[in-house]
């Protein structure tokens, strides 16, 4: 709160039934006089899960958009849980798969360029990969040899190998580990600090 202004970037309301949400949007209008904010109902996004609206739902009189789904913070969030979510995911790190491709090809000297695809992936691939990794659902075993294979896919271009050479050899010889293994890390450590919180938590 600075000189009566309070400046919100994202929210995100969880409500359960459709009553709570249009309370939700009257407080909102409140609100607004008070805080001395204004929501935008252009940039507002109503989406329902298990259950189908049979009536609009307005915001300062203008009508909301109800979508299936909806990025936040970087995650897809709708009906399907994490699955929409994890191919977004992977087709965006193939992306960023490229582009590490051709930045460590100009390293010239294979060592050097062993060291250029160690930093990248790690500040690159895995950052982008794993944001929120901790809250996704338990993976299919498609899901996971979509997962594993992204990596040692990479360098073996980068390496300029061929695509049969064995991907534990790679994994071995880089110290690699599976990326779904360390998602369950991820996820472990995670559910290690919650334990740890107060009952406020």
């Amino acid at each position: 709160l600075y000189g009566g202004i309070v400046f919100v970037e994202v929210i995100l309301e969880i409500l359960k039934t459709f009553d709570e949400l249009l309370l939700s949007i009257t407080k909102d209008d409140t609100t607004e006089n008070t805080i001395r904010t204004e929501y935008k109902p252009s940039k507002c996004k109503v989406m329902f899960m298990n259950c189908v609206p049979n009536e609009e739902i307005k915001m300062n009189g203008v009508l909301l958009d109800v979508v299936k789904d909806h990025e936040y913070l970087g995650s897809v969030i709708s009906d399907k849980g994490r699955k929409k979510d994890l191919g977004k995911r992977i087709k965006d790190c193939k992306g960023v798969s490229n582009e590490i491709i051709e930045v460590c090809k100009t390293g010239g000297v294979s060592e050097l360029r062993c060291t250029f695809m160690r930093l990248l992936i790690d500040a690159c691939f895995k950052s982008k990969f794993k944001h929120g990794c901790e809250s996704w659902d338990m993976f299919s075993n498609k899901d996971v040899q979509s997962i594993n294979c992204q990596i040692p896919a990479m360098c073996k271009r980068i390496m300029e190998l061929p695509g049969s050479t064995p991907t534990d050899a790679i994994l071995h010889d880089l110290g690699l580990v599976d990326l779904d293994l360390e998602i369950e890390m991820e996820r472990i450590i995670l559910a290690s600090k919650v334990t740890k919180l107060d009952d406020g938590r």
